[in-house]
Parts: C-alpha cells; structure tokens; sequence
C-alpha cells in the first residue's frame, strides 16, 4: 500500500502526532484504513475515521489514537518490544497537542431516506408523543433519524462527570434504543437480509462485494447499516445502566425486532420496579456483566498463539526423531508468541478486573473459575493435549451462558461435559500445587 498523505500543519504538538503516527505506519507496512478497522473491530468506528486521523489537519479523538497505534505497533517491523509503551508514548503526543489543535469533525452518518417499512411489528414509534409522526417530530430530530446516544452517561453516574447536565431518564435511553432498532431493521430490510430470495450478507467485506461486481447503491445501503447497527449497540450501552438487552454481533431480522419490543416492554413499565434498591443493585451488576461478557467475547476470538500447533506436534511425537524434525521446520516464533502473549494478558487481566464489580456471588464465582481455567490451560495440554484456544473457548462459552441466564432471571446452566473434564484438569493441578507447599 502507497503512504497515505500528510496534512499540511504548522510546527507544533498536533504536527508532532501526526509525525509519529505517520512513521508508526511506515514501520508497519502501510496497511490499509479497512484492514486496520478490522483488526480493531468493525463496529467500533468506520475506516474513514482511522485514514483521517493521519490524514485530516484536526486533532483525532484519543480512543482513535490509543487503537490505532496499538495495532500498528503489533504489526511494526523491525517489532516493537513494549507495545503499551509505545501506546502511552502516543497518548503522551496527543495530550501534548490537545486543547491548542481544533477537534475532528463529528462522522457524519449516511442519510438514508425514512420510508414506509412492511415490519412484522407495530410502528414502534407509535404512540411515543400520541402519534405515529413522532419520529420526524422528535425535539432536535427532524431528519427522522436516531439520536447520538448519550456516550457520557456513564462518567455522570460513577465519576461525578457533566453535573453540568441533566442525564437522560430510562425512558429517554429506551427511546433511543427503539429509534436505532428501528433504523437498523429499515436498513436490514432494505438489504432484503435473509428473507430474500437472493440472501445479501450485510457484513461482507466491500472487497468481496465489489469483486462479486454488486451494485454501488447495495454497497452505500450495507456500509449505512453496519452504522446504523454500531449506534444501536451503543443505545443499548447506554440503557445498560438500567436494563440489559443483548444484541448478537450478527443479529438476524428477528433480533432487531425483538430489541424494539424489549425496549418498549421497559419504557411503558416507566423505567422503574417496586423494589427500587433491589433494581439498582441488579443493574449495576447487569452493567457489570455486560462489560465481562464483552471481554469474554473478546477472549473466545483472540487468535491462537502462534507456536500451538507446532508445540502440540511435538507433544505428540513419539520419537527423538519425530521432535528433531519438527524442530529443524524452523525456529519457534518467539516474537510473535511474546506479542500474542501481551494482548491475551491484558484481556485476562480486564476480566478480573471487571468481574470485581458483579454484586451476584453466584454469577461472580462462575466468572473466576472460567478466568482461573484459562490462565491455567497448559493443564489441558500437557494431559490430554487439548490446546490453549480449544480450553480458552469452552471456558469463555460458558460463562457467556451463566451471565445470560443471570440476565433473564433463569437458573445457571449446568456445565457440559467438556468444561467439566477441562475443569478437572486445573482442579487436579491446583490440589498438587497446594500440597506441595504444605
């Protein structure tokens, strides 16, 4: 890939980040913005936010810059040891640069046009204002489309942030997740989805798509509902505090349909129970368990350690012979397992730190064995060679389904056979490491 343009800025803090993060892309091979998105997480931001923060003359937000160098830093060469240093390195530029360089521009939505849907639901906007035109004639609305949802709810609440301003009832936060459901269903219909005779798949890399020679206006309609789709994961986010809906990363039609429905369900009980502490402490834990099941969601696709199918080879050779000729294929990776090694850390270690905060025993149990399972995986392997990723998914699994049945009030499921084998393995392991030290 050719080297992306500079902008023209003035000597200065903001010129000294936009040097570094030009040279950190150098380093790293000139990847591409859509390849850099996907490594990142396609929901997180668009590809044209990451190429115009190398590429704009305006300050890039610090969320962009921390992401973005730290994936550049994984794929530097010669490799860069300290990635987190590197990240704080930039972070440091950017404060530098911050408060004397003007703000990036707000990303500006695709304006799709509001038209009549064939939903297999009620106009989820009826009767929110006493009409079905509440949607175009929402206060600071009037394109019909769906709010920025309130991405500083959280610091009001927990850190005494924005006293300034009022925070958004439940309500409101409802609201806003049936006017980003709603959108998101539109663009899915739009896309036909799986109801079509012709299926298109919404989260086809573009460069298939335009491989495959489809039409522009089918690839304008899929980028504008992956977005419309990461603002609802945000209203949802942001409802979080008060009730939990889940939302697959790939949600079907009927999932869409079913987050409109859940969130009118909590707006016209009025956002509030008769046990008003009793639903605070729920909620906080249920925030809570949001966040871990992200991480856990995180953990289950992190890629295998470079060096685990080469290490598994040799555990299973049954001669000097076998293990010297695996051995003379070619050195371990030793760098990039150092480099897979950091980033599975410091989920691991986000996991604890956020599981900390789960008011349920029970759940917060469950959560640290599935942790305590993981860190220990070498248990597995050296047993029954059982791989780190294979002990690292099966633990991850069923934490994600205790943390659902937490959520809709259902009893913990009971672990299948294999978490209880991987279990036993860590188990047995922990009682001769004890013993030991006795």
């Amino acid at each position: 890939m050719p080297a992306w343009k500079k902008p023209d800025l003035p000597e200065g803090p903001l010129k000294d980040l936009n040097d570094a993060l030009h040279a950190l892309h150098k380093r790293a091979g000139y990847p591409a913005a859509r390849k850099l998105q996907e490594m990142i997480g396609k929901e997180v931001f668009s590809y044209t936010k990451i190429h115009d923060a190398l590429t704009k003359p305006f300050l890039p937000t610090r969320g962009v810059v921390e992401l973005v160098v730290r994936e550049l830093a994984k794929m530097a060469r010669p490799p860069i040891g300290d990635i987190e240093a590197e990240v704080n390195r930039l972070v440091e530029l950017w404060h530098a640069a911050h408060g004397d360089a003007p703000e990036a521009a707000p990303e500006i939505v695709s304006d799709r046009v509001e038209g009549p849907v064939d939903d297999p639901f009620d106009d989820p906007f009826e009767d929110m204002d006493g009409n079905a035109d509440a949607r175009e004639a929402a206060p600071g609305n009037p394109s019909g489309r769906a709010e920025a949802p309130n991405a500083d709810l959280f610091d009001q609440f927990f850190r005494g942030e924005g006293a300034e301003s009022q925070p958004k009832t439940p309500e409101d936060l409802a609201n806003e997740v049936i006017k980003a459901a709603y959108k998101a269903h539109q663009g899915w219909v739009e896309l036909d989805g799986h109801d079509a005779e012709r299926s298109i798949d919404p989260f086809t890399p573009a460069e298939e798509v335009m491989a495959e020679e489809w039409l522009d206006y089918e690839l304008r309609d899929r980028r504008a509902y992956r977005s419309d789709l990461a603002n609802l994961k945000s209203a949802l986010s942001d409802l979080a505090l008060y009730h939990t809906i889940f939302l697959s990363e790939h949600p079907l039609r009927k999932e869409l349909v079913s987050v409109i429905e859940q969130a009118r369900q909590f707006r016209d009980q009025g956002g509030s129970a008769n046990d008003q502490e009793g639903n605070e402490r729920r909620a906080h834990t249920l925030v809570a368990a949001g966040r871990v099941y992200q991480t856990l969601t995180e953990l289950k696709r992190l890629r295998p350690d470079p060096n685990q199918r080469r290490d598994l080879r040799i555990l299973l050779a049954e001669t000097i012979e076998q293990v010297k000729e695996i051995e003379a294929e070619g050195p371990r990776d030793e760098d990039g397992s150092r480099i897979w090694r950091g980033e599975w850390g410091a989920l691991i270690q986000r996991l604890e730190v956020e599981a900390l905060d789960i008011g349920d025993t029970d759940l917060r149990e469950r959560i640290k064995e599935a942790r305590v399972i993981m860190e220990c995986h070498e248990e597995p392997f050296k047993q029954s060679g059982q791989q780190e990723s294979r002990t690292r998914y099966i633990a991850a699994e069923y934490a994600m389904k205790s943390i659902e049945a937490f959520r809709d009030g259902d009893p913990f499921p009971e672990p299948p056979a294999e978490y209880v084998h991987t279990r036993d393995f860590v188990l047995d392991f922990i009682a001769e490491w004890e013993a030991s030290r006795r």
